[in-house]
C-alpha cells in the first residue's frame, strides 16, 4: 500500500499494491515483478512488470522506488531549478594535446571510414532504384508493344475484311497513328534506356573509387588521437565538482528544514516556497542576556493562519551552537513588521 498525499496531509490517496514474482525468461538471473496497482478502490487496477538485477534485494526495495520515482524526477527538477546541480561553473578548458598523457586512450570506429561507408551504402540504394526504375519501364514498354501490335492486327484485318473505301482510308490512317505513336514510345524509351545505363555506370564507379578509399582507411582509430586532430578541447570540471558538493549540501540542509517544516505548515502546495522565502529574508540581530534572537522579515504577505504556521516554524529549531558566546541560545523568530515599525 501506498500513500499519496494531496494538498495536506488530511487529503490523501491510497494505491493497493499486489504483486507476484519471476525468473526472467530473457535473463534468468533477472527476477521480474508483475504488479497490480490500484487506485483507490472504484479505479481497475493497472498491471506493469518491474525487473531487478539483484536477486537478494526485497520486493519492498524493488517495487516502492519504482511506484514512487516521480519523487525522484521531482527531488532532481527542483535541484535543478533552485539550487543549480546542473550548471557549467567554469568554461576553463584544455586541449586534449596537453592532457595526452594523463588519459586513457580507446579504440573507436574511424570516422572517415564511417563516411565513406555511408555514402557508399547511399550510392548502392540510388543504384538499385535506378535498376528498379528500369525493369519497371522495360516492362511497361513490353505491355505497351503487345498492346500497339494487338491493336494493329485488328486494324489490318479490319482493313481487309471491309469493302468500304472510306472505312479503308480511315482505317489505314489510324493505323500510321499507331506505327507513329509506337515508334515515339520506343525512341523515348530507348533514350531513357540508354541515360539509365550511363547513370548506373556513373555510381558503379563512385562504388569503386569508394570501395578503394576504404581499403586505404583503418577501420578502427584511436579515439584520443581523433579528438586532438579534430582540435577538441575539453571542460575543467574540477571547478563543477567542487561546486556540486556544495549545492548538493545546500539541497539536504534545504531538505532536513523542509521536512520539520512540512508537517507544521501542512500544505503541500507551496511549503518549498514558502521556506525558501523564509530562509532568503532579511531580519535583525538581538542580543540578550540569555538568548541572541533573530528576527527575520520576509516580504510576503501572510494571511494569520499561514503567518501561524510560519511563525512556529524557527522557534521549534533553537539550539546550542558553537559560536563566541557558549552561554546563549540563538533563537528564530518570524518578526511581526507592524509591531517593528511601531
Amino acid at each position: 500500500m501506498i500513500i499519496k498525499y494531496k494538498n495536506c496531509r488530511q487529503s490523501s490517496i491510497t494505491y493497493y499494491v499486489q504483486y507476484y514474482r519471476q525468473a526472467w525468461s530473457r535473463e534468468p538471473s533477472f527476477w521480474r515483478y508483475v504488479v497490480s496497482l490500484q487506485k483507490g478502490d472504484e479505479v481497475a487496477p493497472v498491471i506493469l512488470p518491474v525487473l531487478c538485477t539483484d536477486p537478494t534485494r526485497s520486493a519492498e526495495r524493488s517495487v516502492r522506488p519504482i511506484l514512487e520515482r516521480w519523487l525522484q524526477e521531482n527531488d532532481l527538477l527542483y535541484s535543478i531549478v533552485n539550487v543549480g546541480i546542473n550548471e557549467i561553473t567554469s568554461y576553463k578548458n584544455v586541449s586534449y594535446a596537453e592532457i595526452a598523457d594523463s588519459l586513457t586512450d580507446h579504440e573507436m570506429i574511424n570516422p572517415a571510414a564511417r563516411k565513406l561507408c555511408a555514402q557508399k551504402l547511399q550510392l548502392k540504394r540510388l543504384w538499385g532504384k535506378e535498376l528498379v526504375r528500369r525493369e519497371e519501364k522495360r516492362k511497361n514498354m513490353e505491355l505497351f508493344i503487345q498492346k500497339s501490335n494487338r491493336d494493329l492486327t485488328k486494324i489490318n484485318q479490319d482493313i481487309q475484311e471491309s469493302t468500304d473505301p472510306a472505312k479503308q482510308k480511315e482505317l489505314k490512317k489510324k493505323s500510321k497513328q499507331l506505327l507513329a505513336h509506337k515508334k515515339r514510345k520506343q525512341k523515348t524509351y530507348e533514350n531513357f534506356k540508354s541515360k539509365s545505363q550511363n547513370d548506373e555506370a556513373d555510381i558503379l564507379i563512385q562504388i569503386e573509387a569508394i570501395t578503394k578509399n576504404l581499403e586505404k582507411e583503418s577501420p578502427k582509430t584511436s579515439r584520443l588521437e581523433n579528438l586532438i586532430e579534430q582540435q577538441f578541447r575539453k571542460l575543467n570540471f574540477a571547478p563543477k565538482a567542487y561546486m556540486d558538493a556544495i549545492r548538493i549540501t545546500a539541497r539536504n540542509i534545504f531538505g532536513d528544514l523542509h521536512s520539520q517544516f512540512r508537517p507544521i505548515y501542512n500544505n503541500y502546495r507551496n511549503d518549498h516556497r514558502i521556506l525558501r522565502e523564509l530562509i532568503r529574508a532579511p531580519g535583525i540581530i538581538r542580543i540578550t542576556e540569555t538568548e541572541i534572537i533573530v528576527s527575520l522579515m520576509p516580504s510576503r504577505q501572510y494571511s494569520k493562519k499561514t503567518h501561524s504556521a510560519v511563525k512556529r516554524f524557527p522557534q521549534t529549531n533553537t539550539s546550542k551552537l558553537e559560536h563566541d558566546r557558549k552561554d546563549k541560545t540563538i533563537r528564530f523568530i518570524l518578526a511581526d513588521l507592524k509591531n517593528e515599525g511601531a
